[in-house]
């Protein structure tokens, strides 16, 4: 199947979409790495968080100020020195505390140039996990302009569809890849625009925005259920 490895749930979006049996379209990140060696450094969120001059650095190299934000093992917000150092891992770091919104942006990507966007904020369910997928229709403009010269700056070269979390309207971490839980409520004709990008290097897309919000919930269920 062109569209690389979506879940078995989640072939009901691209099993009658016509696309060349030589083109891949990938949507788990693992099917990334071997196609876009340029550009999987974006998979290193120590070098996304430095590349956008933010305060960071791998665990055991002290920061400059407090409080700062620790990656897993034990991920959270540390005031001090020496409340993070028992917590300290080899192959983790810490990085700047940002604060605000979670935001989820889908981008469609033209030789490093964002050419369109839909943003996504979770509902909470607590303990890490979301009830809900909140699809937004309105713009986010802060968060397009700050991710599109990212994006200008750091992308050239690459074409396809790219997926930005951030918080507080900096990027966290990236992804070179459509979100694959929801292309239905993109719009008629998304997922041919779609192909359209990884075939012809082009972006055509009638329904470039949608009027009202929407809701994932569960994933998994046929729409039919």
């Amino acid at each position: 199947m062109p569209f690389k490895q979506p879940d078995p749930w989640s072939n009901q979006f691209f099993k009658n979409i016509k696309v060349r049996d030589d083109v891949v379209i990938p949507v788990k990140d693992f099917n990334v790495w071997p196609l876009y060696p340029d550009h999987r450094w974006i998979y290193d969120k120590l070098a996304v968080a430095l590349s956008q001059e933010l305060k960071a650095a791998p665990h055991g190299v002290p920061s400059p100020s407090y409080p700062v934000f620790t990656w897993v093992p034990a991920a959270g917000r540390f005031q001090t020195k020496q409340l993070i150092s028992p917590h300290f891992s080899r192959g983790h770091f810490w990085s700047t505390l940002l604060t605000g919104e979670h935001v989820s942006s889908d981008a469609a990507v033209m030789d490093g140039v964002v050419v369109w966007w839909s943003h996504t904020t979770g509902i909470s369910a607590g303990e890490g996990s979301f009830n809900y997928w909140h699809i937004h229709a309105k713009a986010m403009p802060e968060i397009e302009n700050y991710c599109s010269a990212w994006s200008d700056k750091h992308l050239a070269g690459y074409t396809g569809m790219a997926n930005f979390e951030t918080i507080g309207g900096r990027i966290i971490e990236a992804h070179l890849r459509l979100t694959n839980q929801w292309p239905d409520l993109y719009g008629k004709g998304w997922l041919d625009a779609i192909v359209r990008l990884y075939t012809e290097k082009r972006w055509v897309f009638e329904a470039g925005f949608r009027a009202r919000d929407m809701l994932s919930e569960a994933f998994g269920l046929d729409k039919e259920q």
